[in-house]
């Protein structure tokens, strides 16, 4: 007997059952609910007619950052709180322009900061929703040579920056790449040559200014990496130049919500890391995290009307 991954239970519309079938035969679900298993379409008692899939999964570390996508989305009316199975999450339909219709989102907040919490978080999502686009956004230092406040890094490729070994006073890095999906990266410089959205991004933000804000642009061609803990150091960048010379992006979660997306056992998410530049991991303060996290939740708004429902089919 085979046991698959969490699957949509065919009986009762859930996602914590486990499908099985022994060489063609009878089909069977493993109920959480009933604490047995379901032949074909008998129905769990839990049952009350609606699935838990969403199309769009979008994970957050800090208040700031799920507080701009809840404020900002301007195709949202009403984010609905969720609790299910300890997740919680604030829900809502989004209204897409063209083609017209809408998707079911969840966003949700990292508890803690770090690859660890938010690999926990994104497997979650992964097993409990089943999202066909899972998406992180939110702030992220960034090369004070290649960026301003506000800069969308949506890298090409990701690595943790903390894995390798110390051979005495001497850290050897070893980095395993993971490369963001070539469709989704093609998308995003659409957005990135559309002066029109920036211009709009810099005139309609309301709130305190940083000194260097022009407006933001979209970068697509660079590298960002991930580690364990916030850096505030002079020469991080020329460091981490020795190791990749297109690093442009440093933060704590974006590599591990990769790496969930290409081992969770279920239909593979595409994944799409949009953050924004909040300062240069030096003399680090808050005052532009506000308007990062604005910039990083107008674009992903804007690639999720644009194009999430063509990547849902595809």
């Amino acid at each position: 007997m085979n046991f698959a991954h969490p699957n949509l239970c065919e009986s009762c519309g859930q996602l914590d059952h486990k499908k099985t079938e022994e060489e063609g035969q009878t089909v069977f679900y493993y109920c959480s609910h009933k604490k047995t298993w379901l032949q074909n379409k008998e129905k769990c008692p839990s049952y009350q007619g609606e699935t838990n899939f969403i199309d769009v999964a979008i994970i957050t570390t800090t208040e700031i950052e799920r507080t701009a996508i809840k404020k900002h989305f301007r195709n949202v009316s009403v984010w609905e709180t969720r609790e299910h199975n300890g997740q919680r999450s604030w829900q809502t339909n989004f209204s897409i322009d063209q083609p017209k219709g809408s998707l079911r989102i969840a966003l949700v907040q990292s508890p803690l900061m770090g690859l660890p919490a938010a690999a926990t978080t994104a497997t979650k999502l992964c097993y409990l929703y089943d999202p066909s686009l899972l998406i992180m956004g939110g702030i992220t230092a960034g090369n004070p040579a290649d960026t301003h406040y506000g800069d969308i890094v949506v890298p090409r490729q990701l690595f943790d920056y903390g894995a390798g070994k110390w051979d005495g006073d001497r850290f050897i890095p070893n980095a395993d790449p993971f490369p963001i999906h070539q469709e989704v990266l093609c998308l995003c410089r659409e957005i990135a040559d559309d002066e029109s959205f920036l211009n709009r991004n810099k005139t309609e933000w309301s709130g305190p200014t940083p000194n260097d804000r022009i407006a933001p642009k979209v970068i697509t061609e660079r590298v960002a990496v991930s580690g364990a803990a916030v850096i505030s150091q002079t020469g991080i960048w020329e460091t981490l130049k020795n190791r990749n010379k297109d690093i442009v992006a440093l933060d704590m979660e974006a590599f591990a919500i990769q790496y969930v997306a290409a081992q969770v056992p279920t239909e593979y998410p595409k994944v799409l890391i949009a953050k924004s530049v909040c300062d240069y991991a030096r003399d680090k303060n808050d005052s532009a995290q506000p308007y990062a996290a604005y910039t990083s939740a107008r674009f992903i708004e804007e690639f999720i009307n644009r194009y999430a429902k063509q990547l849902l089919g595809s």
